[in-house]
């Protein structure tokens, strides 16, 4: 299941992409769109925050978990939090 939100979150970040360098892709509903996605985003930056004890526990580069967790939010960091 959590590889399925993932390419669900990859799918949604494509489209914002395709958004982004071609508005007329979605028409009216383009801003709307870019919008939810500006919303995620801010939503797994505040999860940075509140849930940073588990975004150390990463085996990677810090650096590295922050950014996924900034793009993949709970889908990232919830596995080390259950490790311990």
């Amino acid at each position: 299941m959590r590889r399925v939100l993932i390419v669900a979150i990859v799918a949604l970040y494509s489209m914002a992409l395709l958004c982004a360098f071609m508005p007329e892709l979605l028409g009216e509903w383009t801003t709307y769109y870019m919008y939810f996605i500006a919303a995620i985003l801010l939503v797994h930056v505040a999860e940075l925050g509140l849930f940073f004890k588990y975004v150390k526990k990463y085996p990677g580069s810090l650096v590295l978990s922050i950014f996924l967790t900034i793009i993949f939010g709970f889908l990232h960091w919830l596995p080390y939090k259950n490790k311990g």
